[in-house]
């Protein structure tokens, strides 16, 4: 039996996040989000798995949630692109112009 090599935090946020794409594109929306989530609460250093979870909110129409994933991707990644971007896009949906 070979020794159990240790398994990095980021490993274990890829391992939830690659569960969450496959859950999403079957269609569990919400159990995809909550793996995203899950994903960066493993590692809270990586932004993807927060922007992913907005994208998600997006797509149900969850506005405020989606303000607030973009809000905790920024905090882990500052000049993240795509996560300044939906946040003008949620910020403009839930009409808080100050944040859009």
């Amino acid at each position: 039996m070979r020794p159990l090599l240790p398994v990095s935090a980021r490993t274990r946020a890829l391992r939830a996040y690659i569960r969450a794409q496959r859950h999403e594109s079957r269609g569990a929306d919400v159990l995809a989000c909550s793996l995203y989530t899950e994903a960066a609460l493993r590692d809270p250093e990586w932004a993807e798995p927060m922007v992913a979870a907005a994208l998600n909110l997006r797509d149900r129409g969850q506005y405020a949630a989606m303000l607030t994933a973009c809000e905790a991707a920024l905090v882990r990644e500052p000049k993240h692109g795509f996560a300044l971007w939906n946040l003008g896009l949620a910020a403009t949906a839930t009409g808080n112009w100050r944040r859009a």
